[in-house]
């Protein structure tokens, strides 16, 4: 299915999930508004550049850069630094796209722990 650029990138702006997208290099290619309020970096600040620098001084192994070397989905955690400057985990979920035996994208999505134990706990009480 051939998508709508402008209409993809509407969406993605207005998930209310934090996610940034990046290309097969690891630079941000896309970051919603939602990850600008948890991380306090805008778009303007991170797009073109590698995804790591809105995160880390220096680069540090993720699930994103695992999912890129290793060309598959990964889930996982990191510690990282909130938008007021103290020490926070973020869950992540990355999602590839492999083309040609390569990724030219992967998908991000954050939450923080408790947010991801509280969703967790209202599905199965709903089940």
């Amino acid at each position: 299915m051939e998508g709508n650029s402008n209409f993809d990138s509407a969406l993605f702006q207005i998930l209310p999930t934090p996610a940034f997208a990046v290309n097969g290099a690891g630079e941000v290619i896309a970051w919603n508004d939602a990850v600008s309020r948890l991380v306090g970096k805008g778009a303007e600040e991170v797009v073109g550049k590698p995804y790591w620098q809105a995160f880390f001084a220096e680069e540090t192994t993720t699930p994103l850069r695992k999912a890129l070397e290793l060309q598959k989905n990964q889930s996982g955690s990191f510690e990282c630094v909130d938008a007021k400057g103290k020490p926070q985990t973020l869950l992540v979920d990355v999602a590839t796209i492999v083309a040609d035996e390569a990724v030219t994208s992967a998908v991000a999505t954050l939450s923080l722990p408790a947010k991801a134990d509280a969703a967790g706990k209202a599905l199965r009480g709903a089940l």
